[in-house]
Order: C-alpha cells, then sequence, then structure tokens
C-alpha cells in the first residue's frame, strides 16, 4: 500500500512537473513572438530624397539577432544613417534596440557630426549595459549637395564604396575607433577617427553588418567574404538600390544554400 501511495505521489508530481514545463514553453514562445512584433515594428521607413537612390534590407533570422539600421532625414539632400551590431542577444536585445533607437533619434535633433552623436550614444549603453556588452555602429551623414559621406565608425564593419562605370577597384574605407559602450568616453573620443569621402555621381555605397561577410557556406565552408561582396555589389551597381540589393541578399542565400 505505501508503495502504491507513493507511486501515485510520483505520478501527481511528474504530471505537475510536465503541466508547469508546458506553461513555461508557453509563456516563453508568447514572449518571443512580442519581442519579434516589437522588433519588425522598430524597422525605420526609407526617407525620399530626390538626388538619393536609398535602400536598405533587414532580414530577420531564426535567432535573435543584434544587427539593425537607422535613419535621420536633415532636409533636402542630408541624411544622417547608422548601422550597428549589438552584442545583446534574444529577447533582451529589443528593449535596449529600443533605447539605442530613442537615444539615436533624440541626439540627431541637437546633434550632426557624427562623432558627436556616437559620443553622446556612448556615454548613454556605457551607463547601462552590463560588463562585457557593446554595441559596434557606424554613424555618418551622407550630403548629396557636397558629394560627400562623413563618417565615424565604432569597431563596424568598412563601408563599401563602388563606382559602376570607373575603372578603379571597389574600396573599403576602414578608421579608427572602438566599440560602443565599454569606455566611459575618454578613450572611446580619443580614438573616434572622423573620415570624409567623396561620393560621386552614380557611386554606390554599402552600409552592412558583420553577419554578412562572416556567413559560413559553400561547398568548403567558408565565409561569404569581403571580396565576394565588394565583386557581387560591382556587378550588380549599374541597378538601382532596390535591385542591387535583392541581388545581394539573392547571392548570399545562395551561397548559404538557403535557396
Amino acid at each position: 500500500e505505501e508503495r502504491r501511495l507513493r507511486a501515485e505521489i510520483e505520478s501527481i508530481d511528474t504530471r505537475a512537473a510536465e503541466s508547469i514545463s508546458s506553461r513555461k514553453r508557453r509563456a516563453i514562445t508568447g514572449m518571443i513572438k512580442r519581442a519579434k512584433i516589437r522588433l519588425l515594428g522598430m524597422v525605420p521607413s526609407i526617407p525620399r530624397q530626390s538626388k538619393m537612390d536609398i535602400g536598405a534590407l533587414f532580414r530577420p533570422s531564426k535567432k535573435f539577432q543584434g544587427d539593425f539600421y537607422f535613419f535621420h532625414d536633415f532636409g533636402p539632400g542630408r541624411i544622417g544613417v547608422a548601422v550597428y551590431n549589438l552584442s545583446v542577444k534574444g529577447a533582451d536585445m529589443v528593449s535596449l534596440n529600443d533605447l539605442v533607437l530613442d537615444t539615436l533619434r533624440n541626439v540627431c535633433t541637437s546633434e550632426v557630426e557624427p562623432k558627436a552623436v556616437l559620443s553622446r550614444l556612448n556615454e548613454r549603453l556605457h551607463d547601462i549595459l552590463e560588463a562585457g556588452d557593446y554595441a559596434t555602429m557606424i554613424y555618418g551623414v551622407v550630403d548629396s549637395e557636397k558629394r560627400t559621406f562623413e563618417f565615424c565608425n565604432a569597431g563596424h564593419s568598412a563601408p563599401l564604396v563602388v563606382n559602376p562605370y570607373g575603372s578603379g577597384e571597389p574600396t573599403f574605407h576602414r578608421s579608427n575607433g572602438i566599440v560602443v559602450g565599454r569606455d566611459q568616453g575618454p578613450m572611446f573620443n580619443t580614438l573616434l577617427e572622423t573620415i570624409e569621402i567623396e561620393i560621386g555621381k552614380r557611386d554606390v555605397l554599402l552600409l552592412y553588418t558583420e553577419g554578412l561577410t562572416a556567413s559560413v557556406g559553400g561547398p568548403r565552408l567558408k565565409p561569404f567574404g569581403p571580396n565576394q561582396l565588394a565583386a557581387t555589389v560591382r556587378e550588380y551597381s549599374k541597378q538601382d538600390a532596390h535591385f542591387l540589393i535583392d541581388m545581394l541578399e539573392t547571392t548570399v542565400l545562395e551561397y548559404l544554400g538557403d535557396v
């Protein structure tokens, strides 16, 4: 009788544990769905400028990653743009990204210079990020009248410029800068370098995240890499921005064996 009662109790405990586990799974699934909806709602609209052909791609992965972008319209002929990656992953990344976007919007209402924008963002993130967390970010301003892109790069992938009609090779413009949020400010501001590059007529300027070049695929399981990125952009650079981005995405997915 004692063994029978013990068996019944163990059975009840098992069913209760399974019930709790099931409720937890449903709660976690619901949280992830809500977080994804919030994340998609954060995708900024593409500003319209008469002298710029602008395109953007945000393709959510199966897991929460920290890649995102931001636009700020300063008026005719001037666009602020940021592309960044947050080291914080998972559902927590969504709340952090909300804060990053809110900070960028607020700072860009009073600051134009890329270094000032990133410096203010660094101060904010340093106060809230846990030890070891950070963001990589490139932020700059495209000026269609001056035909320039002035930017600072805080540990992010180098911007790529391609001239579809020129004989020159695609160029990655590298600059100095450490990641956002690790240093309180003095070192970050000292090392952050401001670069201004010329953007010729019909030139293509590509900002991207490391998730693109680091994507592993092909028969040898190698990263897609910057060379293939530059070659792909060069191949489709005579087309409009949306077509170029579509073909770049298709090329990467084919490389990964995902289409």
